[in-house]
């Protein structure tokens, strides 16, 4: 059987998303919430231990949390596009659960790196009080 011209068309070949962004779209938002979690811990521990560096580790740890909320996002819009193509050509059950997956956990992390992010915004005032 050879394919016809219809079967070549690059609309027929971009119709179905890529296995590489629907692993994006799963595993970035856990990994940029771990890191950002981890660094933000480990960051406020090291400012909390010196006196004077409450300040600009403050800055660091919203960097932290943008940097995340970012990676967060695109994972987000990885997913919505897979599942947005998988719901008008063939892909599967797999792929569309992993779609799915890929937006609860965008949802979910990003909620999480927001709430995270929040007690940078009190550094100072969570380093004297540790003191």
């Amino acid at each position: 059987m050879t394919p016809t011209t219809a079967d070549l068309s690059p609309a027929s070949s971009s119709r179905a998303p890529r296995p590489l962004g629907l692993w994006y779209g799963l595993l970035a938002p856990p990994i940029a919430w771990l890191i950002q979690s981890l660094g933000s811990v480990w960051v406020t521990t090291q400012a909390c231990h010196d006196s004077r560096g409450a300040g600009s580790a403050r800055w660091v740890v919203i960097g932290l949390a943008f940097v995340a909320l970012a990676v967060t996002l695109s994972a987000l819009a990885a997913s919505t596009l897979a599942r947005r193509r998988l719901r008008h050509g063939e892909g599967g059950p797999r792929r569309d659960m992993m779609a799915l997956g890929g937006i609860f956990l965008a949802v979910t992390l990003g909620l999480g790196v927001l709430c995270a992010g929040l007690p940078a915004l009190l550094l100072g005032k969570i380093c004297e009080a540790t003191r």
